[in-house]
């Protein structure tokens, strides 16, 4: 029965910070899905040559790690 007491103030004090953490792991998660499906939404519903949906990918994720770097 304490260590459910421990966890439950554990959780409560830190419940901000736990939110943040799932919020940033989302984020994340969501942004590499769509890197990786503009390919294949670019070549199957837009109808673009390969080399093309190719280089809007590219351009995406490559735009992306700029912005992080700075």
């Amino acid at each position: 029965m304490l260590a459910l007491q421990c966890w439950g103030a554990l959780l409560k004090q830190n419940a901000g910070l736990i939110a943040l953490g799932v919020l940033v792991v989302l984020g994340s998660t969501v942004s590499i899905y769509v890197a990786l499906y503009m390919t294949t939404y670019a070549l199957t519903t837009l109808h673009m040559a390969p080399n093309v949906s190719m280089a809007a990918t590219d351009a995406q994720v490559y735009g992306e790690c700029l912005k992080g770097c700075k």
